[in-house]
């Protein structure tokens, strides 16, 4: 947790943990995003990756707490579904949001 020391005086910290549920780091956090997208895009976008089977594919997914999990158990979702656009605005509501509440 070097980084997080590191970083302390920031307002907030985004880490970006791929098997966070499965590892339980949720424990320690002050909140959870999950970003999202539909199962054929999601795929799509893997199997882009050089050196990405079909194969390979399905085994993560079958390691992986579900999608509709992930969406159930954060405190916060980005779609990442549609438009670079649509999805930037998200972050930045979201940034928002986050810095308001910490202004609390």
């Amino acid at each position: 947790m070097a980084f997080l020391r590191r970083h302390r005086s920031r307002a907030f910290v985004v880490l970006d943990i791929p098997l966070l549920f499965e590892s339980h780091a949720q424990r320690n956090l002050a909140g959870v995003i999950v970003v999202t997208a539909p199962a054929w895009k999601q795929r799509k976008r893997v199997l882009a990756r050089r050196g990405m089977t079909a194969q390979k594919f399905r085994r993560i997914i079958h390691l992986q707490t579900s999608d509709a999990e992930k969406r159930r158990r954060a405190d916060y979702i980005i779609h990442t579904g549609t438009t670079f656009a649509d999805t930037q605005g998200q972050v930045r509501r979201l940034v928002a949001c986050l810095g308001a509440k910490r202004g609390r």
